[in-house]
């Protein structure tokens, strides 16, 4: 007679599946860690079926580890199933390598086997009748020897075969994607929220997260009601089942003797938050008792943390029912917030002491200064700006989770960062800090200043803290920085097995380096983020990493965009590219030169009837396509992605190689469309540099992306800023953002973007000053119109990851929504995809969609949807049509061939981008009418004209600034000035003014200064001392035009004595002194 078994319904399909499950029951009583054992086997190879599903190799360790680590890493599995696996892992490790079983540990093992089958058929099986109403049933005691001996060999029998079942399982999920009504990774997950886990099941899943984080802990055996179990010196001990009065505490944390927290703990379904009253409750009820230490407080509560959780990890959707729920009782006023994950005894520990109002006051009795000085970081005026601005956020905030300042690439958010850090532990506002980067490179970028730059008193921060490296996957306790990636921190915390996880205290402090990062529509993923399915999956993992821990979170961006605030909030300080440019810290660019061709002008069009020639990438050769039916047309921003552009290229790269000479030390970084297209390029410039008579050598022109080998990405970077070659650099997004080399002179865009953050962050590779290059300006040529494309674009697009969010879940969405207004909002977002998708359809598909639709067309189907929308019943319609939405879902446009546009290009001209002109001669009479037709509106203006030695530094920059915000900069005035006279002088905004209003000679700054300290020198006899000083006068004026009694005390003269050391020096009169040179300065122009 054949034993009825819970396995049952896995048979017809999952026939090997089914024998191990049944060959668990049957030990159950006579052998339970055999029993155990059979069913770890079971949860092995349920796991190796669904990775061979999907085609994912998990290695030729074929240990039960990998196997969750790679379900995990791809998202296959819910967490509830992921956790159900993990308990029947760690059972059935005991049972295999100590003998250790019961049978209530078995039948334990073979429930949470019997939840993962059912979820697995739900999921996965074409025949699915009747299973969902499946109830587990305790296993009967049966003779079952003779069954089990039938039913080893038959096992036995089934490993033989494993080979073709893995075949058999590849075909059902082939077969489960070609039925376009169904996503068995969505049905997964439905079918895993309907998966209940009692008490017990929870509890496993806590013991082995409270593990992970430093508590020894198992409810089993270390429980104060069944075992007596008590704390001991020196051990952290969460102790199951602690008496509190009349009740029982679900767990006990205690860190040696010291009772620090209580947990209660409820079976998975369970509203979360309301036990916390319980874990109050019990806190007030605990009575004292000769092995433990109760912590003295205020009040009736007797234990400092309470936490109340189901095990299930936190939704923001859902916060009362899931995560882990925390009350610091010591004080009245706090309330219960929640965590993402468990704190460690080492965060409670700290939490006991830790008072931020102490921090607060040694931050505000710790003066600045030494952050200031020229021996240690010497940080600018708005680096100071910026610290301040974190500090009195925390002190007068404390409650502010996250903030984010803005600081233009290049101003050294770096060293602000440095000082910041510096100055939080050194006041212990804050015990560790985690320095968050996305790419190695930024991270030992970040490292060197941290390990090398003095900041007080000649020390570095590592000569007074201890650092934590990228190779260091934990910090130590004293540990106060921790300088981490990403992609590291990602892996220790969600890819981690059994073996130990950051706690969520381990860092009360983030720094993210680039916050920005998530918002590029069209990046190639290089190769930091491999361990990444696609850029929305890094964005979230990089979401779920600054979530995690119980910290302030600080980002630093240069280009703040929505997601960016969504995240962090607004900037509570920003120094911007135009602020750094006024202030002469970063350099400003030349209007840039536009490339027109008759291709980037016109499009490409293929005329009906006309056969282009492809190249089929399924094949990799190039084929001449049939007579196309309809005219095809494709612009600017498809060249090198849809189509290939081989002669455009060809034109542009010839035109470049007249303005770009890669013999000297100025340096060109070009950015290609993809990999392929950066390989074009680079033979294409050496081919036309060589034709231009340039003596090159092969590595002066060099790729640098993600798929270069050797030399590596980083070594090609390094020697890009240290060494004479490469020259010119062509690269796709790896030297987009982070990368520091000053030496880039010339930028060169070759493809379109879609992101302005991501504009931003190429324009400043090159905003850098270059002492040895004497590097006052930078220029961009431009052969996809970016430029112009780029100013009508705000730097404020939404994130869109919501793009690639697919139909069904957002439709399974509407189940969480809790009012009618957020169901409008997905409906419209469901329309507005759907109208997307509904263009790519292409006409072969009509048939099919409409036997989905009920005969509709896409056009009418959307209309209905709008109909029903009208009436108040969208969501029901929405939901009653899923099938369509499956069916959408599922349709990807796969094209195999790319066009190439082989036709001959023609260059039309090179342009410059004025903004409000392209015309030099047009540019320069604007000027001259904003000037004439305002000099008594602008009082600037007319300081300069009529008494300029007056002009104060303030007042040249207000007027800096607002004839910035009209479209008139030095930049573009010297640019014009050069294209309409074939003058390069180099004049600064002072002497175009006067040159416009009142008829001066046009002569450069370099010469006025210099004429002006001629003269001046011949006044009158100077010593030797005061011949010093006006060698530094002539020098700061070279920098920054005026030069006034209170710059005197600022650097560079501060530090030589200030004012009263130069004023020493010229008898009194320095004053005077300073009267004379302004006079001499402007007295050739009056």
């Amino acid at each position: 007679m054949t034993t009825k078994t819970n396995f049952d319904f896995l048979i017809e399909e999952y026939s090997f599946l089914a024998n191990l499950g049944k060959a668990a029951e049957l030990y159950v009583y006579s052998d339970p860690a055999a029993s155990m054992t059979k069913t770890r086997t079971f949860g092995e190879k349920l796991c190796q079926a669904l990775l061979d599903m999907f085609g994912i190799d998990y290695g030729e360790k074929k240990q039960f580890n990998n196997y969750l680590r790679e379900i995990k890493k791809n998202d296959l599995a819910p967490t509830q199933v992921v956790d159900l696996l993990y308990t029947i892992k760690n059972h059935g490790n005991l049972a295999v390598h100590d003998d250790d079983g019961n049978v209530d540990k078995a039948i334990t093992c073979l429930l949470s086997a019997f939840k993962c089958s059912k979820w697995f058929v739900l999921t996965y099986a074409v025949k699915r009748s009747g299973v969902e109403e499946l109830r587990f049933f305790k296993p009967v005691k049966v003779d079952s020897s003779m069954e089990l001996s039938d039913l080893n060999k038959r096992i036995k029998d089934w490993e033989n075969k494993y080979i073709d079942l893995q075949k058999e399982y590849k075909l059902k999920f082939k077969n489960l994607q070609v039925d376009k009504s169904r996503n068995p990774i969505e049905d997964g997950r439905r079918f895993a929220s309907k998966i209940n886990l009692s008490e017990a099941e929870t509890r496993k899943i806590i013991d082995r997260k409270l593990a992970q984080v430093g508590w020894e802990v198992d409810s089993v055996n270390l429980n104060y009601k069944k075992n007596g179990t008590l704390p001991k010196a020196g051990k952290y001990m969460a102790i199951a089942e602690w008496k509190c009065g009349r009740g029982w505490s679900d767990y006990a944390l205690f860190c040696g003797k010291e009772l620090l927290g209580l947990i209660e703990a409820k079976r998975y379904g369970k509203d979360v938050i309301s036990d916390l009253s319980q874990a109050k409750e019990d806190a007030i009820n605990l009575e004292e008792a000769e092995d433990i230490q109760l912590i003295k407080m205020n009040g009736n509560v007797r234990v400092p943390f309470l936490f109340a959780t189901n095990g299930r990890d936190f939704h923001p959707q859902l916060p009362t029912k899931s995560g882990i729920w925390f009350l610091d009782s010591r004080v009245k006023s706090n309330i219960a917030e929640p965590l993402k994950g468990w704190m460690g005894p080492h965060d409670l520990k700290h939490l006991l002491k830790f008072d931020a109002n102490i921090g607060d006051e040694s931050l505000k009795k710790d003066s600045i200064e030494y952050l200031k000085s020229e021996n240690g970081l010497w940080l600018r005026y708005y680096q100071i700006e910026a610290i301040q601005a974190v500090e009195e956020l925390l002190c007068e905030k404390p409650e502010t989770k996250q903030a984010l300042l803005a600081m233009a690439t290049g101003t050294g958010k770096t060293r602000t960062v440095l000082g910041l850090a510096y100055r939080l532990i050194k006041a212990k506002r804050f015990k560790r800090i985690l320095f968050l980067v996305d790419r190695k490179s930024l991270g030992e970028q970040a490292l060197d200043s941290f390990v090398d730059v003095p900041i007080e008193k000649i020390s570095t921060f590592e000569d007074n803290y201890d650092i934590k490296k990228l190779k260091d996957r934990f910090p130590d306790l004293e540990t106060k920085l921790h300088v981490s990636t990403v992609q590291g921190l990602v892996q220790r915390l969600f890819y981690s097995d059994n073996g130990q996880i950051p706690s969520v205290g381990a860092y009360d402090c983030i720094i993210v380096d680039e916050a920005h990062r998530g918002y590029i529509l069209d990046k190639e993923i290089d190769e930091d983020q491999l361990g990444f399915k696609d850029q929305k999956d890094y964005m979230s993992k990089y979401k779920m990493v600054i979530d995690y821990f119980d910290a302030f979170v600080l980002g630093l961006t240069a280009t703040p965009a929505l997601h960016t605030i969504e995240i962090f909030g607004k900037p509570i300080y920003r120094y911007t590219y135009e602020q750094a440019v006024l202030d002469d810290f970063l350099i400003p660019y030349e209007p840039p030169y536009l490339l027109k061709t008759e291709q980037n002008t016109n499009g490409v069009t293929w005329k009906s009837g006309d056969k282009p020639m492809a190249y089929d990438k399924s094949e990799d050769k190039i084929v001449e396509l049939d007579a196309l039916e309809d005219e095809i047309s494709f612009e600017i921003e498809h060249f090198n992605k849809k189509i290939l552009t081989p002669e455009f290229n060809k034109t542009i790269v010839k035109e470049l190689c007249k303005f770009i000479n890669p013999e000297k030390k100025e340096k060109t970084l070009v950015f290609a469309a993809n990999d392929d297209h950066a390989d074009e390029l680079v033979n294409l410039f050496k081919i036309e540099f060589k034709e231009a008579g340039y003596d090159i050598e092969d590595d002066t022109v060099m790729k640098i992306t993600g798929s270069v080998v050797k030399p590596d990405p980083q070594q090609r970077i390094t020697n890009f800023k240290n060494e004479d070659t490469p020259n010119v650099v062509v690269t796709v997004d790896l030297l987009t953002t982070g990368i520091d080399v000053p030496k880039i002179c010339n930028l060169v865009f070759m493809r379109r973007v879609n992101s302005r953050i991501l504009y931003e962050q190429m324009i400043g590779r090159a905003t850098r000053k270059c002492e040895s290059l004497k590097k006052e300006i930078f220029r961009i040529f431009d052969a996809v119109d970016i430029y112009s494309n780029m100013q009508e674009v705000s730097s404020m697009q939404p994130m869109v990851a919501k793009q690639s969010q697919n139909f069904a879940s957002m439709i399974e969405e509407f189940d969480l929504m809790e009012t009618n207004e957020v169901v409008d909002k997905q409906i419209k977002q469901i329309l507005i995809k759907y109208n997307r998708k509904k263009k790519r359809l292409p006409t072969t598909e009509l048939e099919s969609f409409q036997s989905i639709s009920g005969g509709l067309t896409p056009d009418q189907f959307q209309n209905e949807i709008q109909k029903a929308q009208d009436n108040g019943d969208g969501q029901m319609y929405i939901q009653e049509n899923f099938k369509v939405f499956k069916y959408l879902d599922a349709y990807k446009n796969k094209e195999n061939v790319i066009l190439i546009a082989n036709e001959e290009d023609k260059l039309l001209s090179v342009e410059r981008d004025y903004d409000i002109t392209v015309s030099g001669e047009d540019f320069l009479n604007k000027f001259q009418d904003f000037v004439i037709n305002n000099p008594n509106h602008i009082a600037a203006v007319t300081t300069i004209c009529k008494s300029p030695k007056e002009l104060d530094r303030v007042s040249l920059k207000e007027l800096r600034v607002l004839l910035k915000q009209n479209g008139f900069s030095k930049e573009r005035l010297n640019a014009a000035w050069t294209e309409t006279k074939n003058q390069d002088i180099g004049a600064d905004i002072i002497s175009f003014i006067r040159t416009m209003a009142l008829g001066d000679s046009l002569i450069s700054h370099e010469e006025r200064i210099l004429s002006a300290m001629s003269r001046v020198r011949q006044q009158r006899k100077w010593d030797a001392i005061q011949k010093k000083w006006l060698d530094s006068f002539e020098k700061q004026l070279l920098r920054q035009s005026i030069l006034k009694i209170e710059d005197l005390d600022k650097n560079p003269f501060a530090k030589k004595g200030g004012v009263r050391i130069i004023n020493k020096a010229f008898d009194g009169n320095v004053e005077q002194v300073l009267d004379l040179i302004s006079d001499e300065l402007y007295a050739q122009l009056a």
